[in-house]
């Protein structure tokens, strides 16, 4: 399993579509097809139901779906993670009273 295939589910599940997904992602309608049933076959279970309309989760589907979009945001995350990273902007909350930004003001 790769990152790419899970990014590949995620496009289909949430477009509902093969076809519409395989437009979004770039691919072949085909090629994404054949990536969806090698998935299937190595987790050992079935992904999708496909009808007229496209394609539907399963349970384990959408068992799938919810660790997957866990999965991509911790991804994000640590790509996001680097050492010489040094926010520019700090964004500060307060209540409207003068004395904390009067305070604040004097520190800075």
């Amino acid at each position: 399993m790769q990152l790419q295939h899970l990014k590949y589910f995620l496009q289909i599940a949430e477009t509902g579509s093969m076809n519409r997904a395989a437009e979004l992602l770039y691919v072949s309608q085909p090629s994404l097809s054949k990536m969806i049933s090698g998935l299937e076959a190595e987790l050992d279970i079935k992904i999708f139901e496909r009808n007229n309309r496209g394609v539907a989760l399963t349970e384990d589907g959408k068992k799938l779906y919810m660790y997957t979009k866990n999965i991509m945001k911790q991804f994000d995350l640590i790509s996001k993670i680097s050492s010489d990273e040094i926010p520019s902007v700090i964004s500060i909350s307060a209540y409207p009273n003068l004395i904390p930004a009067d305070l604040l003001s004097r520190y800075y």
